[in-house]
């Protein structure tokens, strides 16, 4: 009995160990998402709208588990051979690209690979407040804009390169690398979340909408897991 006690707390700190490198937890509480009047202002003339034209408010969010990184070319190539899916076209993938976030996935393929791992796509605020921390920052680390490689050669790179640009959550690749989908739908449109690297400005309270259906070069996600 003793024996396989151990064996289970092993198993189950090596579990925790994985989960805690592939996924960033959000505590519960409250958050401020959206942006105040004088940002509005300067957004709303480059015709901003869904939900950060509902201005900066409070939410209450339960703790959850979300992804540190995007989704991966290397995961869901990896999902598509698991269940036999054509979804994915692999004539132009080169080695080098594996470890980029998979792009040109539409919503309802990003919410089959979330189910398929166990967990969801996660809501705008989820987004928003996993991005920003409890300061509701502009930016992952800050309120201030730095200069990395794909915003100079705007091109996609591999996850996982530039960690001291995280948010304080822990979470990864939000800015200059994909528009992520996300679980909700304003007036039939899937809202976006995230800037790509072919963004010309980058902040974390933006966001476009796209028929859920459809696929974008520059789109990809990641997941909340269930609880």
């Amino acid at each position: 009995m003793w024996v396989a006690t151990g064996i289970c707390s092993v198993a189950t700190s090596r579990s925790q160990g994985k989960k805690d490198k592939m996924y960033s937890l959000v505590p519960e509480g409250e958050y401020t998402v959206g942006i105040g009047e004088s940002l509005r202002k300067d957004y709303y003339q480059k015709g901003l709208r869904f939900y950060s034209n509902l201005g900066e408010r409070t939410v209450f969010l339960r703790k959850f588990w979300i992804r540190t990184h995007p989704v991966t070319v290397r995961e869901y190539f990896e999902y598509c051979v698991a269940v036999g899916s054509a979804s994915m076209d692999l004539k132009n993938v080169l080695p080098k690209d594996l470890n980029k976030p998979v792009i040109s996935v539409s919503q309802l393929d990003a919410k089959e690979f979330a189910a398929w791992r166990g967990g969801r796509l996660p809501t705008a605020y989820e987004w928003e407040v996993a991005a920003r921390g409890s300061e509701g920052l502009v930016l992952p680390w800050g309120n201030k804009e730095v200069e990395f490689k794909p915003r100079k050669s705007q091109k996609l790179e591999s996850v996982g390169l530039h960690p001291e640009l995280s948010s304080p959550f822990g979470l990864q690749e939000l800015v200059g690398y994909v528009g992520e989908w996300t679980s909700d739908v304003w007036e039939g449109k899937a809202i976006v979340k995230g800037c790509p690297y072919n963004s010309k400005e980058w902040n974390l309270h933006d966001e476009a909408a796209y028929d859920p259906l459809t696929k974008h070069f520059n789109v990809g996600f990641r997941y909340v897991l269930s609880t």
